[in-house]
Parts: C-alpha cells; sequence; structure tokens
C-alpha cells in the first residue's frame, strides 16, 4: 500500500497469443532466469522455489526493458469443473503478474493468458505427471500488449 491508501490496482490485460521473441533470446531467458513456475494441486500460491524463479525473471526483464511478457496460465487439476479450471488457470497468471510487478517490472509490460486445461506438456495420470500442468509460462515477446488481440481468457465456446 501506498502512504495516501491503497494504490489503484487493473486487473492484467488478457491478451491473445504474441509473436515469438528470437531462439536466442528465449534460450536466454530459460538459462538465466527459468520461463516457468509450478503450483500446488488446486493452488495459485507462490512457493519459495517460484518466488526465487520470479525474481530472476524480473532481474532479466528489467535488462531487457524492450521486451513484454504474457503469463500463459495453466491449470489440470482433477476434479475441477472446466470453469474451474479456467478460473485457477487465470488466478495462477494472476499470481505471477503480481508478483512480477513487485519485483519491479512495469505493469503495462505484462498480460496474462489463460489456457485452462488446453496446452498440458505431460498426458497422463500419475500424479507426478500432471503436476507438470499446474504451471504458469512466461512468453515472451517484442509486440506491444496494447497490438495483441484481447482474450476472454475461456477455453472453451461462450453460451
Amino acid at each position: 500500500s501506498t502512504e495516501g491508501g491503497e494504490p489503484i490496482r487493473l486487473p492484467p490485460r488478457r491478451v491473445g497469443r504474441p509473436a515469438p521473441v528470437t531462439t536466442s533470446i528465449e534460450e536466454s531467458f530459460v538459462l538465466e532466469a527459468g520461463d516457468r513456475v509450478f503450483f500446488a494441486p488446486g493452488s495459485s500460491e507462490l512457493g519459495a522455489r517460484a518466488r526465487a524463479v520470479l525474481a530472476a525473471q524480473a532481474r532479466w526483464l528489467k535488462r531487457n526493458a524492450s521486451l513484454y511478457a504474457v503469463i500463459e496460465g495453466h491449470a489440470d487439476d482433477p476434479p475441477l469443473t472446466d470453469a474451474a479450471l479456467d478460473a485457477l488457470a487465470a488466478d495462477r497468471a494472476q499470481t505471477v503478474v503480481r508478483r512480477l510487478i513487485e519485483e519491479g517490472v512495469p505493469a503495462h509490460r505484462l498480460g496474462i493468458l489463460p489456457l485452462g486445461r488446453q496446452s498440458p506438456v505431460a498426458e497422463c495420470r500419475h500424479p507426478d505427471c500432471a503436476a507438470q500442468n499446474r504451471r504458469a509460462v512466461t512468453v515472451l515477446t517484442t509486440q506491444r500488449l496494447s497490438e495483441l488481440p484481447m482474450s476472454d481468457g475461456s477455453s472453451r465456446a461462450s453460451p
């Protein structure tokens, strides 16, 4: 909070998939900071390891101020419904954005793309394997977020 009261906090901009950065930029980011954090089942709370990764991401993003980041939220947490998975994916992405802002990354450089269970990295029933799908991935782009299409964040068609 600020001395004059609570700062105004707008929700992160929901955007579509950005154009990817060059492979060398992406490799630098992954090697120096890591591009993903993981969550406990049904949770959007950051653990100590996730906070350390996000601190490294923030340092990297502050050094590379011409880049923007879209945080993909993923969730595949049985027995949740698709709607609950979408909400959890959005919460995970928003949690990452909030932490990056707290670490000094300007909010206008960050957006979210909640994907629910649309893009699993592991297709399996074993809990250790399924844990790979409970994640948020930071995707870098040179596109201004205001240039990206808006996303409603839903992994299914609207009724």
